[in-house]
């Protein structure tokens, strides 16, 4: 695998300069297909020429050429295919989209269909447009205020990375904008916040092939882009949070048999809408809540739930909950653990508001409190 990224970057330092040439060079009429052709039998030439200046006229010829050069690699000689690889991986590169994701798309192909030398070669091209597409992306989607962050975490004996992906109300780009998500290597976690955040936003996030978990936040999106969102392919996780659609929705939802897990948090889908969600998602894990959130971690004890962590801020921060305290009551009803109490919480929409009585130091209190929201 390294004497491939070494040819393929050979290849490239050698053809850069003269492809950087003919860009700037006045355009050109479109090659006819019988030129074409004739340039993609030229890559198997014996002149050393005639296929440097065939690789040359292939790249400026950009798509059209995709499909005749991807022909080559396919049922070529081994040094016609090499040569192709390498016109393909330089289209994926041009800037231009349509010959981009063209270019890609037959790499892809290659490297699945071919076990053999052309197929190792595509999958060493795609590694590389791909990390060079993620640094393209990353800098032009930083100033539009996405931001991208990537986690390292140990899984058994080796180091594994997260890349998440946030983007709120700050976002300052448009539809075309979120095309360069695409670009980036993977998204292992994507949030997306705010009233811009529309059906056209779901339809488009569809087509990624490596995007695993989409949370959606307060946006205005309806039914109609459920439906669009449930073509999606890679999606592994779905979240939707305080989100304006309700049981229609449902029907497009139970057809995404990849999801893992579902979550639905605030909302208008209903009790009955969720338990529709259980039974047609047999193999997925569906966390349905009406949306409110307390705010404190608890640990088992005789008397109820020990508090051992108050998160900031929340309705329980705010009114005054303290690490050590035991909740031993919710609206009245007694609470033997944390799973009891979270399921108490969940039939509470956000807003809402619930008494709590507490135990600290032997001494009962009661407390009012205003439940807030996931974040």
């Amino acid at each position: 695998m390294d004497r491939l990224y070494t040819v393929i970057a050979i290849l490239v330092f050698f053809f850069a300069p003269h492809l950087h040439a003919g860009e700037s060079r006045e355009a050109s009429p479109a090659p006819s297909a019988e030129q074409i052709q004739r340039w993609v039998r030229d890559l198997n030439a014996k002149q050393f020429d005639r296929r440097k200046r065939a690789m040359e006229y292939l790249t400026a010829a950009g798509e059209p050429a995709v499909e005749p050069v991807a022909r080559v690699v396919r049922r070529g000689s081994l040094e016609a295919a090499t040569r192709g690889i390498h016109v393909l991986q330089t289209l994926s590169l041009s800037g231009d989209d349509a010959t981009e994701l063209a270019a890609s798309s037959a790499l892809t192909s290659i490297a699945l269909e071919k076990q053999n030398s052309a197929g190792q070669q595509s999958r060493a091209a795609l590694q590389l447009v791909r990390g060079l597409w993620h640094d393209r992306a990353l800098e032009r989607l930083e100033p539009l205020g996405v931001r991208v962050h990537v986690r390292e975490y140990p899984f058994g004996f080796e180091l594994h990375t997260e890349t998440i992906v946030e983007i709120d109300k700050t976002f300052s780009g448009d539809l075309s904008d979120l095309d360069q998500l695409g670009r980036l290597t993977s998204i292992d976690y994507l949030t997306i916040e705010g009233a811009q955040v529309t059906d056209a936003w779901l339809e488009r996030l569809a087509r990624f092939d490596r995007l695993e978990n989409l949370i959606v936040k307060r946006a205005s999106i309806t039914n109609a882009g459920i439906a669009r969102l449930a073509d999606a392919k890679s999606i592994r996780g779905l979240s939707l949070m305080y989100n304006p659609v309700d049981d229609q929705c449902v029907d497009d939802l139970k057809t995404m048999h990849t999801l893992v897990y579902l979550r639905v948090y605030g909302g208008k889908i209903t009790r009955a809408g969720a338990d529709e969600l259980v039974r047609g998602l047999a193999t997925t894990r569906v966390d349905y809540r009406r949306g409110a959130f307390l705010g404190v971690g608890c640990a088992p004890h005789p008397l109820g739930c020990l508090i051992t962590q108050v998160h900031e801020p929340s309705a329980a921060h705010d009114a005054g909950f303290l690490p050590n305290d035991i909740l031993v009551k919710y609206n009245g009803e007694r609470v033997p653990d944390f799973e009891t109490l979270t399921a108490m919480i969940s039939e509470n929409s956000s807003g809402e508001k619930a008494t709590v009585e507490l135990l600290r130091g032997g001494q009962s209190l009661s407390k009012n409190v205003v439940l807030g929201e996931w974040e």
